[in-house]
């Protein structure tokens, strides 16, 4: 029962400081994964697009 109880007040981000910096480092998560995938995307259309002229 206590560690329920424990892994619940884990789960719940109780104060609003942990709620925040819960929500911040998700926002940095986001913005990394849509980087990466921005950058794989710009590369693909980069060497499609050499590709087609050198052709």
């Amino acid at each position: 029962m206590n560690e329920v109880s424990k892994v619940r007040k884990r789960l719940t981000l109780d104060t609003p400081a942990k709620r925040a910096k819960f929500e911040s480092y998700i926002r940095d998560e986001m913005k990394l994964v849509a980087r990466s995938a921005l950058r794989r995307w710009r590369v693909r259309t980069l060497v499609s697009a050499f590709n087609s002229i050198s052709h």
